[in-house]
């Protein structure tokens, strides 16, 4: 199997989403087997607890949100959908989408977090205004990995007892030791790759896949290690696979 991963990509009013425009020629080009999409594809400003009763929260609004993501959904499918309607004019059978998986990560979580936090809420948010199955995803609860070909996908791996993200210099080599699996997450947007052996020589792998983004949205010193890419996992199989790196650059260069 080839899986594409799509790690952070923080959909915004504030942000421009022509990236998911890029990201869709590159997919109908590639024709992966399954897209894995890490989480936090919706940024959920106006549910940020961080900035509640800052001069920065104000404006911010649900539906603006909302929106913003479904149009990154559309714009991801658009390649797509246009090469079927031209296989239809001709009379010629479409192009199977690939299957399609969304972990979610703890942006769209802020919406349970709301809700749990003022009941009125219920009924007028959830997570079923993301309308990701409507667009053809497999949902897995934050924190909850899914496995492929032997691989786990999660948007990060709890560890210890507090369940805190697994993070630090060297993640992809922390993601093998912590969940002695094959491993890929994405939330702190960083890249770092580590490959392990057992006795027998088969292969671990962890991977920390960065994010999907053309701007940082913190002004913050960490931005400088973030990484704009997508990755590719070729022949996957039985946990193991060949990485390629696609930065944001060349999608740029190639499908805009």
């Amino acid at each position: 199997m080839n899986i594409a991963v799509i790690p952070d990509s923080h959909s915004s009013p504030d942000t421009d989403n022509r990236r998911f425009l890029w990201l869709g020629r590159f997919l109908l080009e590639r024709q992966p087997d399954i897209i894995v999409n890490l989480g936090d594809h919706y940024d959920m400003n106006s549910l940020s607890s961080y900035d509640k009763g800052k001069k920065s929260f104000e404006g911010r609004r649900y539906k603006s949100d909302i929106d913003a993501g479904i149009d990154a959904l559309q714009k991801t499918d658009l390649a797509w959908n246009e090469f079927n309607n031209k296989r239809k004019n001709i009379k010629k059978a479409p192009l199977k989408m690939p299957r399609k998986i969304i972990t979610l990560g703890n942006h769209e979580f802020r919406i349970v977090r709301a809700v749990e936090n003022s009941p009125e809420l219920e009924g007028l948010m959830s997570l079923d205004n993301l309308k990701f199955k409507e667009f053809g995803y497999e949902v897995y609860p934050f924190k909850s990995p899914i496995q492929v070909e032997g691989i786990y996908f999660n948007h990060y791996f709890p560890s210890g007892v507090l369940g805190q993200p697994i993070s630090g210099v060297s993640i992809g080599a922390s993601l093998i030791q912590k969940n002695m699996v094959s491993s890929v997450q994405g939330h702190t947007h960083t890249y770092d790759y580590a490959v392990r052996s057992r006795p027998d020589g088969t292969k671990v792998i962890g991977l920390c896949a960065g994010w999907y983004g053309e701007q940082a949205t913190y002004s913050d010193a960490t931005d400088q290690l973030w990484v704009s890419c997508i990755s590719m996992l070729n022949d996957a199989r039985e946990g193991v696979f060949d990485l390629e790196q696609i930065s944001i650059e060349r999608i740029k260069r190639m499908y805009s």
